[in-house]
């Protein structure tokens, strides 16, 4: 027989261990009551970004619930979160019988012809610098005369290069065109640039390209309008080096500004699209489609579907008459000035630009 006083511990004891399994078991339960209560987000599912020919039905959403399919060109959905977590917005580009696509399998609108395939080298159609001189013309904003740098103005963003005659910065190779940004003695650098003759209201243009990743260079595939003035008209892509970007970004950036986003690629953010595992040191495929008839800009990289907005053209569409431009710029406000300019090199290749629009024209490809 236990005496009183061992009794009394025992009991102590006893309480102690069922309060700790009480403290327990309610704690056990506010987890799980927590687990069953924490926010979802929806995540969009294997159909996103992948060319189909009627609406997708299965594989919308990784997670979340999925809303009815909308649209058409291209079909986009909602991934709608639970307990207040967020949505995303998922989209299908349309892979209709017989539609004609661009070389790199983008989807052209009903109707788009291709109206004209420049191949740069001395293999291609663009061989020498009498070919490049009938089909563009040379950099517009900048210039050298004999008492040094001119500057025009330029009335997009400020750099340390001066463009220069097509003769003077771009060779041909076999495959493909270079424009090379070279510094000199003097401080100065001199690059080119490429303004297309053929300018066009709605258009698909694509643009196979290599750009180097050299320290405050920003190599750009962009569109101007022709008669605008200003760069309220402007869509660009840009590859920066040295403005707070990683090495695997592309800029692709509305000055228009733009609205109503459909984004099919998540890697794409603010303006910007980051891969960290993007090769920029070989040949990529850039596609740009604008259809004026609705004001909706499409972007492409090697044929993958990124995103697509509504260009804010005064409100609507009805946007300026675009023309095409290639170059290679350094320095600036944006990438910031280089302290040696004398020693930069950099070389961006050209293998070919191919453009789309509305009416008749050359057959393009079928699927």
């Amino acid at each position: 027989m236990l005496k009183p006083g061992i009794w009394a511990m025992s009991a102590k004891r006893i309480l102690s261990l069922a309060s700790l399994a009480i403290l327990m078991l309610c704690v056990t339960q506010h987890f799980a009551i927590a687990a069953r209560r924490q926010v979802a987000n929806g995540q969009c599912g294997a159909a996103n970004g992948v060319a189909v020919r009627v609406a997708p039905t299965t594989n919308l959403c990784a997670s979340g619930t999925a809303s009815a399919v909308a649209g058409s060109e291209p079909w986009s959905w909602r991934c709608n979160g639970s307990r207040g977590g967020s949505s995303a917005l998922c989209s299908a580009p349309v892979e209709a019988a017989g539609r004609a696509t661009t070389t790199a399998g983008v989807p052209l609108p009903p109707g788009w012809t291709l109206k004209q395939s420049d191949l740069f080298g001395t293999a291609g159609t663009v061989k020498t610098h009498a070919d490049l001189h009938a089909l563009y013309y040379e950099g517009q904003f900048w210039d050298r005369d004999a008492n040094g740098l001119q500057n025009i103005p330029n009335i997009v963003i400020g750099g340390q290069q001066t463009w220069s005659h097509f003769e003077d910065v771009m060779i041909f190779s076999a495959d493909h065109m270079t424009i090379q940004g070279r510094g000199h003695p003097d401080g100065s650098i001199t690059s080119g640039q490429i303004i297309s003759h053929l300018t066009a209201r709605s258009w698909a243009v694509e643009a196979k390209i290599t750009v180097p990743k050299t320290d405050k260079t920003f190599a750009a595939f962009w569109f101007y309008g022709s008669q605008a003035g200003n760069t309220d008209s402007e869509f660009d892509t840009e590859f920066l080096v040295g403005a707070g970007l990683d090495q695997h970004a592309v800029t692709m950036f509305f000055h228009p500004g733009a609205s109503d986003y459909i984004i099919a690629d998540p890697k794409f953010s603010d303006g910007v699209w980051k891969d960290p595992t993007f090769d920029f040191s070989v040949p990529h495929t850039y596609t740009m489609v604008y259809d004026d008839t609705t004001g909706r800009v499409s972007r492409f990289i090697d044929g993958h579907f990124i995103f697509s907005a509504l260009a804010k053209w005064n409100g609507g569409p009805g946007g300026a008459d675009m023309c095409m431009l290639i170059d290679l710029a350094v320095g600036g406000d944006w990438p910031g000035n280089l302290s040696n300019p004398s020693a930069y090199v950099g070389n961006l290749d050209v293998y070919s630009i191919e453009y789309y629009g509305p009416g008749r024209g050359r057959p393009a490809h079928r699927r």
